[in-house]
């Protein structure tokens, strides 16, 4: 491996270990100075790992906060998308009322409103009830489809995995005390 010279490394050589009016054998004991130096500076260095080992402990508890900061963050996300999801079946609910004005029955009325609101996934959203016997029948064969491939512990959302992860960490004994 090639070892990649300083300017400094280079003036030193130019003009203190090779130079003829120091002597040959004060500019050696110059140069092995100078390498004992080198030696022990990279000695240094090397053991700034363990000065680095000492640091995991606030590394681990900077970790264990970022990760309650997530799930406080995913909660109130979470808490924030029900909210959203009760104002779409209040305004569900408001059209629902206007449509049966307009001489609607209520099966009628709820289809179409939710067919409105949600254009693509309505019949996943709306209750069985409004729904034919072969859509329900439909919609109960995904539903149980869905079911039997979420039962995978590859397919759960993102935070059952979160969780499920940082239970296998309590569990190696990262959260725990050891003795």
């Amino acid at each position: 491996m090639k070892r990649k010279i300083s300017k400094f490394e280079t003036w030193l050589y130019d003009n203190v270990f090779n130079n003829e009016k120091l002597g040959v054998v004060f500019s050696y004991d110059l140069f092995n100075i100078y390498n004992n130096i080198k030696r022990k500076i990279r000695t240094i260095k090397s053991w700034s790992i363990f000065f680095k080992f000492w640091k995991i402990p606030t590394y681990i508890d900077s970790f264990n906060s970022a990760v309650e900061f997530a799930e406080l963050e995913i909660k109130e996300l979470r808490d924030q998308i029900e909210d959203r999801d009760i104002q779409i079946e209040l305004c569900i609910d408001i059209l629902v009322e206007q449509l049966t004005d307009k001489q609607l029955s209520e099966i009628d009325a709820t289809r179409e409103a939710y067919e409105l609101i949600y254009p693509d996934t309505w019949k996943d959203r709306i209750d069985y009830k409004y729904l034919t016997d072969r859509e329900a029948h439909k919609r109960f064969d995904r539903d149980y489809e869905n079911h039997r491939d979420a039962i995978s512990p590859y397919n759960d959302s993102y935070h059952d995995l979160m969780d499920y992860e940082i239970s296998q960490l309590k569990k190696g004994g990262i959260y725990e005390a050891s003795y």
